[in-house]
């Protein structure tokens, strides 16, 4: 568990201790929460690819902006609802 002040132990150290908790716990499951970012980080990735497209789609501008208009919250539960 997280003791202290963040701006005298950082972030980073912060994040470190809690993932190598977590990895060390069987009790927790990370898969459902890699899930959850993949689906963002995919949902980001797709919305540049069809933006930087220019040729089949027409309207992959518009695409883009709706994909981005999703938050990000909501794609991440719907990685995250694969494995839960």
């Amino acid at each position: 568990m997280m003791t202290g002040d963040l701006t005298v132990r950082g972030i980073g150290d912060w994040f470190l201790e809690e993932v190598g908790s977590a990895i060390d716990n069987p009790d927790v499951d990370l898969v459902p929460h890699v899930a959850g970012l993949g689906a963002v980080a995919m949902s980001y990735g797709l919305a540049v690819t069809l933006a930087a497209t220019d040729g089949p789609l027409p309207f992959g501008d518009a695409l883009a902006l709706g994909i981005l208009a999703v938050p990000d919250v909501v794609w991440y539960g719907i990685g995250y609802s694969f494995f839960d």
